[in-house]
């Protein structure tokens, strides 16, 4: 919905400002109407940008993988790591996923992303066990779209069986708002704990009702959102939040992590408060596969 007084200084500049605002309707929704504005143009201008160059990233190899390593906080020995996935962009440079991931999902694209992140990664996994690396899970995330298409599971054990990754390797990370459907949910995690897999629930704390429904899903991990950890020495109320979240794992018998531990304060913190395991800088930042392999070596 536009109007016409304000943005139709032509039939065409008013069939385009339409074109927008059916658009951005659509993203929201069926069954819904849009308002344009003006600086709805440049935001569908960069979608569309964006969308168009992710159809070719893949085609020709823009994307990579980092990997940031966990450690157990009681033995301080490294427990596994987490997939990320960066956009080599030819003009852009490195574009962080908080800027492309959301237009994926909208577009589909997601998908076909998601696929190549989980087949590298068991890739790479396979590999660094190989050359006698330690045998700890690798960490994928999964967003909504994919965790809830019908075929999940099938790609899964198709790539496991791709790369001969023992499926014990295998960490799923999902948010918590695959709650939105929680049968589906928890259909899709029982039939990937099948495959032998691992489940892990990121950014714990933050969406959909963790504490009513937790109890309903086998997961065998809960990660602390890492604007918890950030609020760590500043303030009673994220420290209560985490002290709550470490207690229902115990309570529930699972792993708790928490990611984006930067600072001595932070981990003492989670010591004494008996956190099960970290991720973030105060170990290591995210690494390139190769840089990956040489900092475990180097622990070794």
């Amino acid at each position: 919905m536009l109007s016409i007084q304000k943005n139709a200084k032509n039939v065409e500049a008013l069939i385009k400002a339409a074109d927008v605002a059916l658009y951005q309707a659509k993203l929201i929704g069926s069954d819904t109407y849009n308002l344009y504005k003006h600086e709805m143009r440049l935001d569908i201008h960069e979608k569309f940008h964006i969308e168009n160059d992710l159809r070719r990233a893949l085609e020709k190899n823009e994307f990579s993988l980092l990997f940031q390593p966990q450690y157990h906080i009681a033995t301080n020995q490294y427990c596994g790591e987490e997939v990320l996935v960066r956009w080599d962009h030819p003009l852009e440079g490195l574009i962080s996923p908080d800027r492309f991931i959301t237009i994926a999902e909208e577009t589909g694209l997601i998908t076909s992303i998601g696929k190549w992140v989980l087949q590298q990664a068991c890739l790479q996994k396979k590999i660094w066990i190989e050359k006698g690396l330690p045998e700890v899970p690798i960490s994928v995330n999964l967003s909504l779209r994919q965790f809830l298409q019908q075929s999940i599971v099938e790609m899964v054990a198709e790539v496991l069986e791709e790369s001969e990754l023992p499926p014990h390797l295998l960490k799923i990370e999902v948010t918590e708002s695959v709650m939105i459907d929680l049968d589906r949910t928890s259909t899709v995690v029982k039939q990937l704990l099948a495959l032998g897999v691992k489940i892990s629930l990121d950014d714990f704390g933050t969406g959909y009702s963790s504490l009513q429904y937790i109890n309903q899903l086998p997961v065998h991990e809960l990660k602390i959102d890492q604007t918890f950890v950030a609020g760590i020495g500043k303030g009673k109320q994220a420290e209560e939040i985490i002290s709550m979240i470490i207690q229902l794992a115990h309570s529930l018998s699972i792993s708790v992590v928490a990611e984006g531990v930067e600072t001595k304060e932070q981990l003492l913190y989670l010591t004494q408060n008996n956190c099960h395991k970290i991720q973030g800088y105060y170990y290591s930042k995210p690494l390139t596969g190769n840089d990956f392999e040489l900092f475990m070596n180097g622990l070794q």
